[in-house]
């Protein structure tokens, strides 16, 4: 199934933290959650259900070279029970926050 993943630009570790958040209260409506190596992105696949109430699916530009990094930390969220804010800051270091 193809998807059309809209980029999404984070402006501050705030911002993200609170996304996180959101994304882990939600977990049930993320189908996939991963990061692609090839094009440097952290790609996040919201089921259909919260598509249609308009959260497109959405993606994250990493900066070269912590593909890798995003990877390990991103297993770490998945299997904690809440993001903590120095995960959102690790996180926050490793993406392209400009276009």
């Amino acid at each position: 199934m193809a998807s059309d993943f809209e980029l999404v630009t984070v402006r501050t570790v705030q911002e993200l933290h609170e996304n996180l958040l959101k994304l882990n209260k939600n977990k049930k409506h993320i189908e996939s959650l991963k990061v692609d190596h090839v094009t440097a992105e952290i790609k996040v696949d919201l089921s259909r259900m919260a598509n249609s109430f308009g959260n497109p699916d959405f993606k994250l530009k990493l900066r070269s070279g912590r593909t890798m990094e995003a990877e390990t930390i991103l297993e770490r969220m998945k299997n904690e029970p809440d993001v903590s804010r120095s995960q959102a800051e690790e996180l926050y270091e490793m993406l392209q926050t400009s276009h």
